[in-house]
C-alpha cells in the first residue's frame, strides 16, 4: 500500500476544526445562553469563552476547504496530467466515508436502545445513501448534515474524472450520476460546492516560496479568526445587527472564510517544521487527526447519555461547571478514540482488501 503524501500542518487543522465543533455542541448543551448568566459573570473573559465555543458551522466550512484541497485539487491535478484511476478513487472515498459512519450509526443505535428512545431506521439508512437534508432527516445525529455534502462532492468529482478519462464505456451512466449529484447539491446548498472548489483550486496554485511568505502566513492566521467572527455576525443567531453593512451577508462571509482558509492551507503546507517543538506539534497533530472524523461523527450522540446520567445544564460559570464541561469533553475524546481503534484505524487495510478482491475477481473473469 502506498503512503499518502504528508502535508505539513493540515492534520492539526483537521483536528482543531473537529474539536471546535465538539466544543460548540457541548457548551450549547451544558451551559445556558450568555444572556441568562448572572450579570456579575457577563465579563470579557466569559464573552471570550462563549465566543470560542460558539463556532459550529465555521469549522465545517474549513472541513469543506480541506476536503476540496486534498481530494478535489488532487483529482483535478490527475485529470490535467492524465493519471486518473477512477476505481481506486471510489474505493478510497467509499471506505473513508462509510467505515466510521457505520461505527457511529452502531453507537447511535446502542445508545438509543439503552435509553429507550425510538429509532428511525429509515433516517439511518437514508444517511448511508446521503439523502439527509433532502429526503430524510438526521435528527438522531445532526452533524451528518455536512456528510451529505461530502459524499455528493466526491461522487461529482468521480463522475468528472470518469468522463475525462479516454476510451471509457458507460459514459451515459456517469453523466446521469453527475446530473443526480448536481440535483442533490442544488437541493441542499450550492454555495458549499463553491467552497469545496475554492479549496480545490488552492491546491493547483504554484508552490509558494517567495521572500515574504511568513508575513503572508501570519496575516492569514490573523484573518482566519476574523473571518470566523464575521461569519457569526451574519448567522441567524447573531446578537449584533450589521446595520448599513448590507454586503456582509451569510454567503459573502462564508466565501470570505473559504478563501482565507484555502490560502492559509496553500501557504502553510510549504513550511516544513524545523525546530524540535514544531516537529513535535506537527506529529501530535497527525496523531490527533487520525480520529478527528470519528470524533466529529460520535461526539453528538453521547450528549444524550450525559443528560441521562444527570450531568447538569449549568447556569453559572464556576470551577464545578467547568470541571463538568472538561469531563464531558474528555469522555467524548476517549469514546471517539476507542471507536476509531475498532473502525477508522483499519481504513487502509479495508481498502487493500477490497482492491485485492476486485483484482482477483477481474483476473478470473479475464481467464
Amino acid at each position: 500500500m502506498s503512503e499518502a503524501k504528508h502535508y505539513y500542518w493540515i492534520d492539526l487543522l483537521r483536528f482543531i476544526a473537529a474539536f471546535l465543533v465538539m466544543l460548540a455542541h457541548y457548551r450549547g448543551m451544558f451551559f445556558v445562553e450568555f444572556g441568562l448568566l448572572p450579570e456579575s459573570q457577563q465579563t470579557i473573559i466569559t464573552q471570550i469563552f462563549y465566543l470560542v465555543t460558539r463556532f459550529g458551522e465555521e469549522p465545517v466550512l474549513v472541513f469543506f476547504v480541506l476536503s476540496g484541497f486534498l481530494v478535489g485539487g488532487n483529482s483535478i491535478h490527475k485529470i490535467l496530467n492524465n493519471t486518473i484511476d477512477v476505481k481506486s478513487y471510489f474505493i478510497d472515498r467509499f471506505v473513508r466515508i462509510f467505515l466510521p459512519l457505520f461505527a457511529s450509526s452502531v453507537l447511535v443505535i446502542l445508545i438509543s436502545l439503552f435509553l429507550g428512545y425510538s429509532i428511525h431506521y429509515s433516517d439511518i439508512v437514508g444517511s448511508f445513501f446521503s439523502l439527509q437534508g433532502v429526503f430524510t432527516n438526521c435528527d438522531y445525529n445532526p452533524v451528518l448534515w455536512s456528510l451529505a455534502y461530502e459524499v455528493w462532492f466526491y461522487i461529482l468529482m468521480g463522475c468528472i474524472m470518469y468522463l475525462c478519462k479516454r476510451n471509457q464505456s458507460y459514459k451515459i451512466i456517469a453523466f446521469i450520476a453527475l446530473t443526480l449529484c448536481l440535483f442533490m447539491l442544488i437541493e441542499l446548498k450550492p454555495l458549499y460546492l463553491l467552497v469545496w472548489f475554492i479549496g480545490a483550486f488552492a491546491f493547483l496554485l504554484p508552490s509558494s516560496t517567495f521572500k515574504y511568505r511568513s508575513v503572508v502566513i501570519v496575516g492569514l492566521l490573523l484573518m482566519l479568526p476574523v473571518s470566523f467572527v464575521l461569519s457569526q455576525l451574519t448567522s441567524a443567531s447573531r446578537s449584533i445587527e450589521m446595520g448599513s453593512l448590507w454586503f456582509l451577508n451569510r454567503d459573502f462571509t462564508s466565501l470570505f472564510l473559504a478563501v482565507i482558509a484555502s490560502l492559509l492551507v496553500h501557504f502553510v503546507i510549504s513550511v516544513k517544521p524545523s525546530s524540535r517543538i514544531a516537529i513535535k506539534i506537527d506529529r501530535v497533530g497527525t496523531r490527533l487527526a487520525k480520529f478527528s472524523y470519528t470524533l466529529y461523527l460520535t461526539h453528538y450522540p453521547l450528549m444524550n447519555l450525559f443528560s441521562y446520567f444527570g450531568l447538569p445544564k449549568s447556569k453559572v460559570l464556576s470551577l464545578e461547571s467547568i470541571s463538568y464541561y472538561v469531563f464531558e469533553l474528555l469522555v467524548g475524546l476517549l469514546v471517539a478514540y476507542l471507536i476509531y481503534l475498532l473502525s477508522e484505524k483499519h481504513t487502509n487495510a479495508v481498502k487493500y482488501y477490497i482492491r485485492t478482491k476486485m483484482s482477483s475477481q477481474f483476473t478470473k473473469i479475464k481467464v
